[in-house]
């Protein structure tokens, strides 16, 4: 319902849509982070949002391995380093 709401579809109350923004919200919470998880947020851009907002203290890193995205910022530092000399 939060995905068709989201693209346009029936309108809805803000009540509504924060009580099954809530309500996805928890369930999100629920459920343990591994590829059923990263599959319907795939699936769903809308709870993928959700998601990643609800732990923004992670700053986009709660669906990526820690490892990776270090990795992936050292690499950028190189580059710009390369770049600018």
């Amino acid at each position: 319902m939060l995905q068709r709401f989201e693209a346009g579809g029936q309108p809805m109350a803000p009540q509504q849509y924060r009580a099954l923004a809530q309500q996805a919200r928890t369930l999100l919470d629920a459920a343990a982070p591994g590829p059923a998880l990263d599959t319907l947020l795939h699936a769903f851009p809308v709870l993928s949002d959700l998601y990643e907002n609800s732990h923004y203290e992670h700053a986009g890193l709660c669906r990526h391995p820690l490892d990776a995205a270090l990795a992936a910022e050292q690499a950028a530092r190189q580059a710009l380093q390369r770049a600018a000399s």
